[in-house]
């Protein structure tokens, strides 16, 4: 009887501890770079681009809000989360016409970028990145 509670008891911390270090919480701070193109979808001109991206996450269950930052150290941008979510390691996260892929590797997080802007007064443009931000 004693030996099969104990294995009862054991089995269950095993179930506890391996489905509770499964969880990532990716609240917080995280900074990266980004590199990748500036295109202007009428033209077709193509711009490489190199910039700072930074993350201030916060997270309930598996929502994610918080804000973007992109710091071009001549005019920083920043956006408002509208949709984010995380499942097991895959990010989503969505503000205006900004959109992020990524998958969180322990501190850091390794994703694509796509971001339309402009139109009116001057050419619309899609920048498509690829960035790796760590987490401080």
């Amino acid at each position: 009887m004693k030996k099969h509670l104990f294995i009862t008891v054991l089995l269950f911390f095993v179930v506890v501890v391996i489905g509770c270090s499964g969880k990532r919480d990716v609240t917080g701070i995280w900074k990266g770079k980004l590199d990748g193109t500036n295109k202007g979808l009428a033209s077709g001109q193509v711009t490489n681009i190199t910039d700072t991206i930074e993350l201030m996450l916060a997270q309930s269950d598996k929502n994610i809000s918080g804000k973007i930052t992109l710091a071009n150290v001549s005019n920083p941008v920043s956006f408002t989360i509208k949709s984010g979510i995380i499942v097991d390691k895959a990010i989503s996260l969505e503000a205006d016409e900004l959109k992020i892929d990524a998958v969180v590797n322990g501190n850091s997080i390794d994703g694509k970028f796509s971001f339309y802007y402009g139109g009116m007064l001057e050419e619309r443009r899609q920048i498509t990145a690829s960035f790796q931000a760590k987490k401080i």
